[in-house]
């Protein structure tokens, strides 16, 4: 029941086209579960220090470590950015775009880990890119020091693979259902190559 609650806090949100400033502590909570898919622990010291989106918007990166705990850069990356793109999609000025799904959770850092680096060929990365949060979003935001040290992507080899798996990503608008649908069609017949995973 709570979690249908939650449910019903965003759609509600979404529906009225609040902007990220105006959503209350509970609707901000309930985002950084359900869609963002912050540790519990995370959500926690936000329900404790962080009564709106306005609030939460307006955080230093230094406040994020200091008020929320988060204490690993690449967590916080996924936060400012989750945190950018609502702002940005929630604004009355913004512009319409299709690139909605990555807001709602569509390639979540689970997404990344158990089907997305298997199918580039790279499933021994899978622990790291988990344990540091990566989702698609920050795929593209991704340095060559957070790859080495963070995700311990020490082959140039490895890291070529995965650029051309996000460039992959960014032309098909990060729509994981195009992916599929695309990879679907390919399964029985050699065309495109593009969305060709390891197995194929």
């Amino acid at each position: 029941r709570r979690l249908k609650k939650k449910h019903e806090l965003l759609e509600s949100a979404r529906r009225k086209g609040m902007p990220f400033a105006h959503w209350d502590g509970a609707t901000v909570v309930s985002w950084l579960e359900l869609w963002v898919g912050m540790p519990a622990w995370y959500v926690a010291a936000c329900r404790a220090n962080v009564k709106s989106g306005a609030i939460m918007s307006a955080l230093s990166d230094t406040e994020i470590q200091r008020e929320i705990g988060i204490s690993n850069p690449l967590h916080r990356l996924k936060l400012r950015l989750a945190i950018q793109e609502m702002v940005s999609l929630t604004s009355p000025s913004a512009p319409t775009t299709s690139r909605t799904t990555l807001a709602y959770g569509d390639m979540n850092h689970e997404w990344i880990g158990n089907e997305w680096l298997p199918s580039l060929g790279l499933p021994q990365y899978r622990s790291y890119f988990m344990e540091c949060l990566v989702d698609a979003r920050m795929l593209d935001h991704l340095t060559k020091k957070d790859l080495r040290m963070h995700l311990k992507m020490v082959d140039s080899f490895h890291r070529t693979c995965l650029h051309y798996g996000i460039m992959c990503l960014k032309r098909l608008n990060y729509d994981r259902k195009d992916l599929e649908r695309r990879r679907e069609e390919s399964q029985h017949e050699i065309k495109d190559v593009l969305v060709w995973t390891n197995d194929q």
